[in-house]
């Protein structure tokens, strides 16, 4: 039993007495003696439960309960006042404004358990719930919409190719209309390809699948950052240092992991600057650096990646949904890996990947 519980409680034998029953039942507990540091604790701590007393000074706990209900992370953390006045007034006012449940004292600890147990239960099935939501829409995606999706793509992009084989004999209008059709084409089927792979690797974490037993060649690499480069038209940029050996990643996946970093490198940083690729063996470990002199990140913005996340796009034209850093970092930690970010913000940034060696014996 993990649970993070927050008490909010300014009488100090009481908010003893329930850290340590709290703790005692396996609960992890933190203390606000008032409201507002309370509302403060609760930010940082992020707790599954709050146990909240209603009278206290200056901000007291109708205030607490009605401060937290408006930040979206609380919307569903059960919230339990505790109150020494047991009219039905206030225990209505409470639920109104979106109290879990109300204890009044005195109260037997035993009581205080029985309703933090019931409210984290009912959190628990609420999450199941949304879970299984995710899931279906998550296996719509990886089973149903490949096809829907990339059909109707593969007829653009392949009557678009035919115009083009053509497109000397077109008037420039034309010609240039269809060069757009063509580059749009390329563009969508790069986007869909990566919610697609989202989907799949969300689904296999979701449901806690163990990739199967796979191998690929870190060989690959030249032959995906050749690619990543001619499109970025910086074949010149791109230096490549690799020695070559076996890792425990399905190939189509290692193309994933490598090619998204690769890709983001040059995206991010400007023409001329080096984009610097190097696979070697340290520590018995496959370990893949790619580095770019560009625009960097903060710290803040490395510690929130996570999907469809972008940052300071209003200042830099980007192209994509945010999607290449997470799903690198997603697929390396399904493969008993590790992805880590070091950066310099407006100077270089360094992605390293870290995935088991693959060991002739497996």
């Amino acid at each position: 039993m993990n649970e993070h519980i927050l008490v909010i409680e300014d009488d100090d034998s009481i908010r003893t007495l329930l850290q340590l029953q709290l703790e005692r039942e396996g609960y992890q507990v933190s203390l606000a003696a008032d409201g507002e540091e309370g509302i403060v604790l609760a930010a940082e701590s992020q707790p599954d439960l709050v146990l909240c007393d209603v009278t206290m000074p200056d901000l007291d706990g109708y205030s607490v309960l009605s401060e937290l209900r408006q930040q979206v992370n609380f919307v569903d953390v059960p919230i339990i006042m505790i109150s020494a006045n047991e009219d039905r007034e206030y225990v209505r006012l409470g639920m109104e404004l979106g109290a879990s449940d109300y204890l009044t004292k005195p109260f037997l600890t035993s009581e205080v358990l029985i309703a933090v147990q019931t409210q984290l239960k009912r959190l628990q099935r609420r999450k199941q719930v949304y879970q299984r939501q995710v899931d279906r829409i998550t296996q719509g995606l990886t089973y149903a919409m490949p096809h829907e999706l990339r059909t109707p793509l593969m007829v653009i992009m392949g009557y678009s190719g035919l115009l083009k084989e053509d497109i000397a004999s077109l008037p420039g209008e034309h010609a240039e209309m269809i060069e757009a059709i063509a580059n749009s084409g390329k563009r969508l089927h790069q986007v869909v390809e990566r919610v697609l792979n989202y989907a799949q690797v969300e689904l296999a974490a979701n449901n806690k699948t163990i990739p199967p037993l796979s191998t690929a060649s870190t060989g690959q690499i030249e032959g995906i950052a050749v690619g990543a480069a001619t499109q970025a038209g910086r074949t010149n940029d791109l230096e490549i240092s690799q020695d070559v050996f076996r890792v425990a990643i399905a190939p189509e996946q290692f193309v994933i992991v490598v090619g998204e970093l690769i890709d983001n490198a040059f995206k991010f940083s400007p023409v001329g600057s080096p984009v610097e690729v190097v696979a070697q063996q340290i520590d018995g470990v496959a370990t893949i650096t790619v580095t770019d002199y560009g625009l960097g990140m903060t710290q803040a913005q490395i510690d929130a990646i996570g999907p469809f996340t972008q940052f300071n796009r209003s200042m830099n034209e980007q192209q994509g949904i945010g999607l290449g850093l997470y799903l690198a970092k997603r697929i390396a930690s399904l493969h008993n890996g590790k992805l880590s970010i070091h950066s310099i913000p407006g100077r270089q940034t360094t992605v390293t990947v870290q995935l088991p060696l693959h060991l002739q014996n497996d």
